[in-house]
């Protein structure tokens, strides 16, 4: 196997323009968390935010699939919430629970 076509097959990190990350797993689903300014999250409004450690108690989270496709309102309506692209202020268990489904679900 040459290392381009494994590389291909694995999983990526991306951090987000120093306010959050993404994560894209080998089934094509990619899981966005952010935590700065504007943002759905407790830091929306501080502007003061510089690039270093930002912390947060909660987070915007959304998902989409290998075609762009968003995913977060299956988790939700699996889950008997609101069908929504996006979600904010969600917690770190919360979002957790959404990285791991995202991780496990087929493609």
């Amino acid at each position: 196997m040459s290392r381009d076509m494994g590389r291909e097959k694995m999983g990526k990190i991306k951090i987000t323009s120093g306010k959050g990350f993404q994560l894209t797993f080998r089934n094509g689903i990619t899981v966005s968390v952010q935590i700065g300014f504007g943002n759905y999250c407790s830091n929306k409004e501080n502007d003061r935010l510089t690039f270093g450690n930002v912390e947060c108690p909660n987070a915007e989270v959304a998902v989409w699939d290998i075609t762009g496709k968003d995913i977060l309102s299956e988790y939700l309506t699996e889950n008997g919430d609101e069908a929504l692209d996006e979600i904010g202020w969600v917690s770190a268990d919360t979002v957790g629970l959404i990285i791991n489904w995202a991780r496990k679900r087929e493609k």
